[in-house]
């Protein structure tokens, strides 16, 4: 029976009754009902729906064309953010066996390898995502399969420096990661917000660290700081503030043998004409989550200026609007979804229709039919501030979905591959950016673990 049913059909049975029933009824799990749900893009009651039901809340439903819309737009949008660039990587027989071991961990993972095509003297259509990902999975496995090819607990530095070169070549192909800093936690901090520190990954930067990191321990030094200057590498590091007095922040990049971190020294307003100086430092991350150090030869680099990127920025005209259309969306669907009277049903207007003939519509027809209308157009309303939310989200971090985001939550690197971006407001008129993805496992590979990252704000609402 579940064989014949329609993507309509399949909708109209998950929201006339629980998952569990209907499964049942067809004769298929729950779990496999989920899955053919997903398959056809039909969206399911959310949790706590049927509680409501039989509470006798008044729960809209959405709109199946509308959902159906939504999901190939963000498709389309999704398929255009990851178009792959063409490459060709040369490869030396030992460079090949372990760029093969490294395709076949991905493969196996169920990673898609794209276009990917492995020739005698190397591999071509590699496209950026997939080399990101094979320079984290060598990166924690290729001591291991340097052993396992000498059969030997000896590793010889010419396999390591192959090695090394098959990761600078990686390098300028893969995609450049996100990297979030926020201030280091401290016992005495009272719930107050400071600016985020936002860094792409790219390759200029990789090397700058590894860079950095060989100056560190080649001279025995405890960490090294450089300047990340506002005029030459503000495409690199952007801060979200909220108090005037952060627009002159000055950066730095501390790097030691096992961590980064950034300062940042502002000048705050205080009694006297001249305010304070105050130091904040945000939290660590392992270098090696940043990048493969070790695998990264020392190279000299010149970074672009700010003239070949354009920068990030959110006008504050643009933020009022959100917040200005976010509130009069909660205003006006507290009056449509939470009314106390309820719509009439078909019983009652197919006794208004014997009343009264079938070719008149009476107060009671027009009734349903406006409050329909109503929900249909706050279904679409809810639609366009989510795609704007998503808009402000990746605006406002530089990042796009497809990207991965690092981050530390709690004294843990977190890395995800962004699938979900939304932008919401708090009762304070704070903006709160919310991504979400798949989860990397330690090994580097990108696992099936959902997980979220949470960034916010002080309210924009003032001048």
């Amino acid at each position: 029976m579940d064989k014949e049913l329609s993507r309509e059909e399949l909708f109209l049975l998950v929201w006339e009754r629980p998952s569990v029933e209907i499964a049942r009824e067809i004769g298929i799990s729950d779990v496999a009902l989920a899955k053919r749900c997903k398959k056809l893009q039909v969206p399911k009651p959310p949790p706590g729906y049927w509680a409501k039901i039989q509470a006798g809340k008044q729960v809209r439903k959405p709109i199946l064309k509308v959902f159906s819309d939504q999901l190939a737009q963000q498709q389309a949008k999704r398929m255009k953010q990851l178009e792959i660039k063409r490459g060709w990587l040369g490869l030396s027989p030992l460079q090949s066996e372990i760029f093969k071991k490294a395709v076949f961990v991905v493969s196996a993972a169920g990673l898609n390898i794209g276009d990917l095509e492995i020739t005698q003297s190397g591999a071509r259509f590699l496209d950026d995502e997939l080399a990101a990902q094979l320079i984290m999975v060598i990166q924690h496995r290729y001591m291991k399969w340097l052993k396992e090819r000498s059969h030997s607990d000896q590793v010889t530095h010419p396999s390591v420096r192959s090695i090394q070169s098959l990761i600078s070549k990686l390098l300028p192909l893969a995609r450049a990661h996100t990297l979030v800093l926020e201030k280091e936690a401290e016992k005495h901090d009272k719930g107050e917000r400071y600016p985020k520190v936002i860094i792409r990954l790219t390759y200029e930067f990789r090397q700058q660290v590894a860079n950095l990191y060989r100056l560190v321990n080649e001279n025995n030094l405890s960490y090294v700081v450089w300047d990340l200057g506002l005029l030459e590498h503000a495409w690199i590091v952007q801060h979200h503030y909220h108090y005037e007095d952060f627009a002159n922040a000055t950066s730095r990049l501390c790097v030691s043998r096992n961590s980064l971190w950034v300062d940042c020294r502002v000048k705050r307003p205080g009694w006297y004409d001249d305010g304070y100086e105050e130091t904040i430092k945000t939290a660590e991350i392992a270098l090696d989550e940043v990048a493969p150090v070790e695998l990264i030869t020392k190279q000299d680099i010149t970074l672009p200026t700010v003239i070949d990127l354009p920068k990030l920025l959110l006008s504050k005209e643009r933020i009022k609007a959100f917040l200005d259309a976010e509130n009069a969306y909660d205003i006006l669907s507290s009056a449509v979804y939470n009314h106390d009277f309820s719509v009439p049903d078909d019983h009652l207007i197919l006794l208004e229709k014997l009343q009264m003939g079938n070719q008149t519509d009476g107060p009671l027809t027009r009734a349903r039919e406006a409050c329909r209308k109503m929900q249909d157009d706050m279904e679409r309303w809810e639609l366009a501030m989510e795609c704007e939310g998503e808009a402000i989200c990746g605006e406002a971090l530089g990042v796009s979905l497809g990207d991965t985001i690092l981050s530390e939550v709690r004294g843990k690197p977190v890395r995800l591959k962004i699938m979900r971006m939304s932008t919401h407001v708090s009762e304070n008129n704070a903006l709160r950016f919310y991504i979400s993805g798949k989860r990397y496992r330690k090994d580097g590979l990108l696992g099936k673990r959902d997980d979220s990252i949470f960034v916010s704000t002080e309210s924009y609402g003032g001048d």
